[in-house]
């Protein structure tokens, strides 16, 4: 895990380092985000009796009412399009409500340590989506990053792809 971790530092240092006043907001929600998962995790673990859905049900009660007074802090500047509005309760239903179910039945089924490592692949494909949908560039450096991250989840989770090879070969 620690070598994802390093990796992610990699992906994203470049961006940080260039004007870290203008990032220091979202590292700070970044790292609440990474903390409230660790939470999360450790309470599915110790409460493995609960269904998935029960415990992705909690969560995103809690963290909805742990995000409402930044309402208030940040209120919004205009009022937000219809697109804008579509696109929040996508990510939130598709993205959020059915992903967090299957993250905790990974829990249950393979372990939260095995389970967790999933965050680790959010910048991967952050970073790929950009690219793809946004044009944005690419570095050498965040390059070396994704293939470090993966690197690392490959060694926490144990996979190899040996194992992949040899599930394609006919007994």
């Amino acid at each position: 895990m620690v070598t994802a971790f390093c990796g992610v530092v990699l992906l994203f240092w470049g961006v940080l380092a260039a004007s870290p006043d203008q990032f220091l907001l979202p590292v700070i929600g970044s790292l609440s985000a990474a903390f409230s998962y660790g939470i999360a995790t450790n309470y599915a673990k110790a409460n493995a009796r609960l269904a998935p859905f029960e415990t992705a049900h909690g969560s995103l009660w809690a963290a909805s009412l742990l995000l409402l007074p930044m309402l208030f802090l940040w209120p919004v500047k205009q009022v937000p399009t219809a697109e804008s509005l579509i696109a929040v309760v996508g990510l939130g239903i598709v993205c959020t409500g059915v992903a967090f179910p299957l993250y905790y039945r990974l829990i249950r089924d393979i372990g939260a340590s095995s389970a967790l490592t999933v965050t680790f692949l959010n910048p991967v494909f952050a970073t790929l989506w950009g690219a793809l949908y946004l044009a944005e560039a690419v570095t050498p450096q965040q390059l070396l990053g994704m293939a470090v991250i993966l690197a690392g989840t490959a060694l926490s989770t144990g996979f190899r792809v040996g194992d992949l090879v040899r599930r394609r070969k006919p007994a």
